[in-house]
């Protein structure tokens, strides 16, 4: 996702909130899996943004501020995972079995100049983001960046019994100069952020 130029005197501002709350998921024997292939390349100007999940009530995002007009960026993030439950004991499943499988393999052979984001889950309520707001001015004596995140899991919880979860990951990043933010999960509850806030003068 691009987001666009915002409140922050004229220069890129990203603003973006992530919630999971108040949900229950009953599920037996549980098999996930992902696998994960990609060969990335930008240009100072390009973004990438890829999602893979399996599995249930996953949140993936990407979010993408570029701006080459203005000496100032802001990101104000929050992501929050609260009052969840996997497979509670009111379920009354017998021995419920979980086995989530991530594989990955990503690499950048033609190189990479913007903002990558790539967020992989296997299993359940899983929340991942990749976050950039990049300002960049010639000509300019200041630069100014401001970055507010916030990340809250409580009062969550999970039963499962004979749980497997595997990640494998292979990642080769060669001639990088822009943001690459990767998040892989394999399991139930997982809260990831990447978030870059960038302001240039030269």
């Amino acid at each position: 996702m691009i987001g666009s130029e915002g409140a922050l005197a004229g220069g890129p501002l990203l603003t973006d909130e992530q919630v999971l709350a108040g949900i229950d998921l009953e599920l037996g024997d549980t098999e996930n899996a992902v696998g994960v292939a990609a060969n990335v390349s930008t240009g100072p100007s390009e973004t990438i943004d890829l999602n893979w999940t399996d599995g249930d009530f996953n949140i993936q995002d990407n979010a993408f501020v570029l701006s080459f007009t203005s000496e100032k960026a802001q990101t104000l993030l929050q992501q929050s995972l609260l009052g969840v439950s996997f497979n509670p004991e009111s379920a009354g499943l017998a021995n419920p079995r979980m086995h989530n499988v991530l594989t990955a393999d990503i690499s950048a052979p033609d190189g990479v100049e913007g903002p990558v984001g790539v967020n992989a889950a296997a299993g359940a309520f899983n929340v991942q983001k990749n976050a950039a707001a990049i300002a960049v001015i010639p000509g300019s004596l200041l630069a100014l960046s401001s970055a507010g995140i916030g990340e809250e899991a409580a009062s969550n919880f999970s039963l499962h019994h004979d749980a497997i979860n595997d990640v494998t990951a292979i990642i080769t990043m060669d001639n990088v100069s822009g943001n690459v933010g990767i998040n892989l999960a394999s399991g139930v509850g997982n809260v990831q952020l990447n978030s870059v806030t960038t302001a240039l003068s030269f």
